[in-house]
This record gives structure tokens, sequence and C-alpha cells, in this order.
């Protein structure tokens, strides 16, 4: 089944945020400098923006041939925050690959968003392999917490551990149309018990897994009501288990089919034939099992 990987990766810090998509099939001719100005013009058209420059740079560190395209954006005048936000593209390319959207936005307070922007942009480097299917599964090997080879779809990137990633990933069918939606599921626990003392907030500490991986504490009993001096409740230990979540339910058109990639439990979205979505999204779970 060829299949395209249709991600947009979207990384984001408290106050910088990152997208990197593949702009183009590879076998369609596109010359960068018509490229970014025609990317100019959307900005200007749809979203308003001013100040717009677009230009040619040296090569990279790593030898893309890049255009950027600088712009400015208004926030609209009935936001809580009216600060303006400012977006840096570039539209890269690696040899004769697809052309590569890399662009971050920030505040326009935000100092040093020129020169991160141009550190991410120096730091990419093509991946490793052209199967989308490859790439998807080492994205998710990787997991949300940024790294300084950071798969990232058609380029790899380094980034700091203070960006975090994408929870899924999306591939569609080159053919057919049927698109694929992958996405870490909660990893089995069992439930965590905490011995609770009650006084004034009485409440124990749960841990669970979230759908990211991480451990998450949260307080697993109610609130107690404060009671006066004299009137203090014997400490009577509690223990509460930790709520699971249920599994995502499919929507309308969609089947979910579930599985484990390198360790990773992950549900696969299908959205095509309902007869043969089970059997397809099976076959990218082997697929991406066997990818490197």
């Amino acid at each position: 089944m060829p299949l395209h990987d249709a991600t947009e990766y979207q990384f984001a810090t408290p106050n910088r945020k990152v997208l990197v998509r593949q702009a183009h099939d590879p076998s369609i001719a596109v010359n960068l400098a018509q490229a970014g100005h025609d990317y100019a013009e959307h900005l200007e058209t749809f979203m308003g923006a001013t100040g717009i420059t677009v230009s040619s740079i040296p090569p990279t560190s790593h030898g893309a041939d890049a255009v950027t395209i600088t712009a400015t954006i208004p926030r609209p005048t009935d936001a809580k925050n009216t600060t303006s936000k400012v977006i840096r593209t570039a539209l890269l390319r690696f040899g004769t690959g697809p052309v590569v959207e890399l662009t971050v936005s920030a505040e326009a307070s935000d100092a040093g968003a020129e020169a991160e922007f141009h550190r991410l942009l120096d730091s990419a480097t093509p991946p490793a392999t052209a199967d989308p299917v490859a790439v998807v599964a080492q994205a998710l090997a990787a997991g949300p917490t940024g790294r300084t080879d950071h798969p990232a779809g058609p380029i790899t990137l380094a980034l700091t551990p203070d960006y975090h990633g994408p929870a899924s990933f999306a591939l569609a069918s080159s053919t057919d149309g049927v698109k694929y939606r992958l996405e870490a599921a909660a990893a089995p626990a069992a439930a965590t018990k905490s011995a609770v003392i009650g006084t004034i907030l009485g409440s124990g500490v749960g841990v669970a897994t979230a759908e990211d991986g991480r451990p998450v504490r949260y307080e697993t009993g109610g609130l107690q009501p404060r009671l006066s001096p004299g009137r203090i409740a014997p400490a009577v230990p509690q223990a509460f288990a930790a709520v699971r979540g249920a599994a995502a339910a499919p929507v309308a058109g969609e089947t979910v089919v579930e599985g484990v990639v390198h360790g990773t439990p992950v549900r696969v979205r299908v959205a095509g034939p309902a007869a043969t979505a089970a059997q397809l999204g099976d076959q990218l779970l082997r697929a991406l099992n066997a990818s490197p």
C-alpha cells in the first residue's frame, strides 16, 4: 500500500511554536524563490500579514537550499492579548528532494525567536530514510520530548527538551484515499494506591500514565470539610485506586485498530471502506513494526 506522510509536525515551548510539513509532491518542479513570493502573498491575502520580507539565503550547514519569509500577523482587536505575532518560515530543499516548510511563530516581543529560527533551520538534515512508514515509526519512537536528532517528517531537527512534539501522526494512501491516524494509546498499568491521613484536605496521591507516556501525579481523594478544633477526626488511612482512561471510540466512518509498535501501545484510526479498514490497520501495524 503506497503511503505518504501527511503529518503536520508541531512542536511547542511555552512561548514558541514550530511547524514542519512537506510542501509538495517531490516529483513536481518548484522554483524556491517563486514559492517564497507565493507564500508571502498568501499570508498577506488570507492572514492580513504586514512587514513581509522574502530572502534567498546561502545553503545551510547541511546543504539545503532555502528561501525565508518573515511576516507580522496582527492579533484580532477583540482578543485578550493584542500583541502581534511574528512568523518566520523557511522553504527548504535538499537536492532534488521535496520542498519542506519550517515555520517558527512567536510573539513580536520575543527577542530570541529570530536566532532560534536560524538555529533550527541550520540544524535541519534529511531523514535517514525516505520510507514514510519508517519515518513515522521513528517519530513515534522518539517520543514527544525534543532531542538533538528529533525526527520531524521530511527533516530531522536539533530540538531542545523544552519542545513538546506531536501525539499523533497521519498517513494517507497515494492511490485510494484511505487515511490513517496513528496515536499512542494509554500504556496498561496496575492501579496505584496511596494511604491518606484525613484531617483537613484528606486526599492521596496517585500516579497514572498519560497518553504520551509521561507519569502524572494527581489527588485521588475528594475534599473533606475543615473540622473545628476539638473535633479533629481520627486519622483513618484510606486507599483509592487510580482511574483508568476509557478506550477511544471511533467516530463515524472510522475504524480503530489497537496494537503495539516496537513496544509502544498504539491505536490506528482508519478512515476508509468499513469492510477492509480493520485489515488495512493491521497491515499498517505490521509495516510499522517491520521498519527499522
